[in-house]
């Protein structure tokens, strides 16, 4: 316990392999006000296979019981995360919760695009998601 820290206003955040541990601390701490889960590994695609399955529950578990807010950020591209397995998943939430789709993969990059508009489609696709976590974030201050 430490007096400086402001307990109703700590909402926990994390990219790809960290999100699921943003989740398990979302989990086990009542007093995290809502969680911001970026490029959530929410599915994969098999050997042979063409078309992912959902693997969110087992990295997200307990989501039909969760009530604070929660916002889900992916590529359109990503490998590990198909967006329409995201909405269905999402869609489970016992609470308010979104799912934010921006350009590009697991990096928030576009493959197609190579040098400096690769950096720039990459960099843009970071301001908007940095942007639409700073909005969720003061959305739950209010």
């Amino acid at each position: 316990d430490d007096a400086r820290v402001a307990k109703d206003k700590i909402v926990v955040a994390g990219k790809s392999l960290g999100s699921i541990v943003a989740w398990q601390i979302l989990a086990k701490n009542k007093d995290v006000r809502g969680g911001i889960f970026l490029t959530p590994v929410c599915s994969r695609i098999s050997e042979g296979a063409s078309i992912p399955t959902s693997v969110a529950s087992e990295n997200y578990p307990g989501i039909t019981k969760e009530k604070r807010p929660l916002a889900f950020v992916a590529g359109e591209l990503d490998p590990l995360c198909a967006a329409p397995i995201l909405y269905r998943f999402v869609a489970e939430a016992g609470g308010a919760a979104r799912v934010l789709i921006v350009g590009g993969d697991h990096g928030f990059a576009n493959p197609k695009f190579k040098g400096s508009l690769g950096d720039e489609i990459t960099k843009s696709n970071v301001k908007l998601v940095a942007l639409l976590s700073a909005d969720f974030v003061a959305e739950l201050m209010r």
